[in-house]
Formats: C-alpha cells, sequence, structure tokens
C-alpha cells in the first residue's frame, strides 16, 4: 500500500505542475510534451486539477482513469469513447443507496475491489441491479425510499 500512496502523490505533484505551468502560459501541447503524455490526457488533467470537476464528479472521474476507461467485466472489456456516455461506477457491498457515498478511503475501496468500472451494458446486467428493476417493473419499489427501507 505503501507504494500506491506514493506513486499517487507523485502524480498529484505532476498534476499541480501542469496546472501550474499552464497558468503561466505554455500551452497544452507543451505540457504533455514534457510529461509524455498524450494532448488529451493533459488537457484533461489540466481541467480536473484546475477545478472544472469537483467532489462527486471528481472521485468518480478518478476511477474512471484509474480502470484507464475501460469496462472491468473480463467477458466485455469495453473501452470508453469520448463523446459517448460515461462509464458506471459500481460499488460492492451494503446496500444500493448506502454504498453510493464516498467516504473513507477511496483508493482503498478500489484496491480492495468494493468499487469498479462498468460500461452501462454491464452494469445493467448485475445481479443486484436486475434485480431491483424486475421489483420497479411489478410495483414494489415506488420510490428511492423503498430502497432504503
Amino acid at each position: 500500500m505503501m507504494g500506491i500512496d506514493k506513486d499517487m502523490k507523485e502524480k498529484r505533484e505532476r498534476n499541480r505542475l501542469m496546472l501550474k505551468w499552464r497558468k503561466q502560459g505554455k500551452t497544452i501541447k507543451e505540457i504533455a510534451e514534457f510529461f509524455g503524455v498524450s494532448y488529451y490526457a493533459c488537457r484533461d488533467i489540466i481541467k480536473r486539477v484546475g477545478g472544472e470537476l469537483e467532489g462527486r464528479d471528481f472521485i468518480r472521474e478518478l476511477i474512471r482513469e484509474h480502470f484507464n476507461h475501460t469496462c472491468q467485466n473480463q467477458k466485455c472489456g469495453r473501452i470508453w469513447k469520448k463523446g459517448k456516455r460515461r462509464f458506471d461506477i459500481h460499488h460492492f457491498g451494503g446496500g444500493h443507496w448506502e454504498s453510493r457515498e464516498y467516504t473513507g478511503d477511496i483508493i482503498t475501496d478500489v484496491y480492495e475491489g468494493r468499487i469498479s468500472l462498468f460500461c452501462h451494458k454491464c452494469h445493467l446486467n448485475l445481479p443486484e441491479h436486475r434485480e431491483t428493476m424486475s421489483k420497479a417493473k411489478s410495483g414494489i419499489i415506488i420510490s428511492n425510499e423503498a430502497i432504503t427501507s
């Protein structure tokens, strides 16, 4: 776990430096070439670090990046394409609504398998979602309160 923390700190420092250089007037192309990343990856990092994404959206994007925007269903492996619907974050364990809260250590949750990334089709085909949808179709679930009770 120590190596993971060190890697994350190094990435955060690199990302802050990218934003600093951009604010100083360097082009995204120059910054990307210096760090050996694509223009688009550099642009997205600068947007994220620059505060365009925050809170839950920021954390979700970090999780998507961790999984390289790739569906974690072994039978699928679909890669997200820019301009298409973003892949879904799935929280294993606990009730459906309780598990959606980002409390505690997200990095640990990802590495211990409590959070994963799925394309929309695979996410909806997970057993817990299929069960919820079938209950909703039959009228058993009327609102979100019915799920949590």
